[in-house]
């Protein structure tokens, strides 16, 4: 078996084994549907992208999370590209003040090349500066994203996705150092247009409480992208 093929099963299992391990650890859980719209726009070398999502939580009762994202990248070769931006996130939490988060963030995005035809295989690492509301402490944060795109039948395609956060520091606002989250994802691309595109899916995320036993997210996803 081929170095490629040996990775996109490394990836197919990974991602299982996140959405099927999860609950099994997790002793809390949430059904959970992510609306989310990414928007991008090719300028040659520079890639600028605008990216919203919402989040109904408490077993879909209520919309309580809102995140925005805004990234410039510029693309050094056909495999590499560097970039950064902002993220902005608000958390409508039970029991505790709502969060307001911004961060800063850099990141290095890897395509493999040589894949057959229709399938794509990227690993991105971003360096997250994250910055609460009335807060004066700066937590760092690294998350590491595996992503692999096959066709399907037709204009069909699947996707599968898996991260993992990382804590590089502790903060008095909550944060500590070591992993935070893990999540798999498996979605399916259709294109309605040449521009636009919808992919449903489903993501399993574990989230590490320090304090509590760890939570597991059952999310039901909608993007809807957006290329131009």
């Amino acid at each position: 078996m081929g170095r490629k093929n040996w990775a996109i099963n490394a990836i197919a299992a990974a991602t299982g084994l996140t959405i099927a391990a999860g609950p099994a650890r997790a002793t809390e859980t949430d059904q959970q549907i992510w609306l989310t719209s990414n928007n991008s726009v090719d300028l040659g070398e520079v890639t600028v992208a605008l990216d919203f999502n919402t989040r109904l939580t408490e077993h879909i009762k209520r919309m309580s999370q809102e995140n925005a994202r805004f990234t410039v990248s510029y693309r050094l070769n056909p495999h590499i590209a560097i970039g950064g931006g902002y993220f902005f996130g608000y958390a409508e939490l039970p029991d505790v003040p709502d969060i307001v988060e911004h961060r800063g963030f850099e990141q290095v995005t890897l395509s493999l090349g040589g894949l057959p035809k229709g399938q794509s295989l990227g690993a991105r690492t971003r360096i997250e500066q994250r910055f609460r509301r009335d807060e004066n402490e700066m937590g760092l944060r690294a998350y590491e994203q595996v992503r692999f795109q096959a066709p399907l039948r037709g204009k069909l395609s699947g996707i599968a996705v898996v991260e993992a956060a990382y804590n590089l520091n502790d903060t008095e606002w909550g944060q500590h150092a070591g992993f935070s989250a893990l999540r798999g994802a498996l979605s399916l691309s259709l294109p309605v247009t040449r521009h636009i595109s919808v992919q449903p899916g489903y993501s399993g995320q574990y989230v590490i409480r320090w304090h509590a036993e760890g939570r597991f997210y059952h999310a039901y996803m909608f993007n809807v992208v957006f290329k131009g």
